[in-house]
């Protein structure tokens, strides 16, 4: 599946990416980065963060395009 980032310029593969959130920022590092991470979404509270993880979740178990690109802050 390919994961792309809510500004459009990140377009990374989920199988070698983690997720990780703190608050409404969702933030990826690729396999074996040791970094931060980058911001790949942010969002005004968590639990919008939150419902776009569930969503990405949802694309990937229940899609057949297996494409998935962070909504912006107004479509959750």
């Amino acid at each position: 599946m390919r994961i792309i980032s809510q500004n459009g310029m990140i377009d990374v593969p989920y199988e070698m990416t983690a997720f990780h959130m703190a608050g409404g920022t969702i933030r990826m590092n690729m396999v074996g980065d040791t970094g931060k991470g980058t911001i790949i979404a942010q969002y005004s509270t968590q639990e919008k963060a939150l419902k776009s993880l569930e969503q990405m979740r949802d694309v990937l178990y229940h899609t057949p395009e297996r494409v998935f690109r962070f909504p912006q802050e107004g479509e959750i």
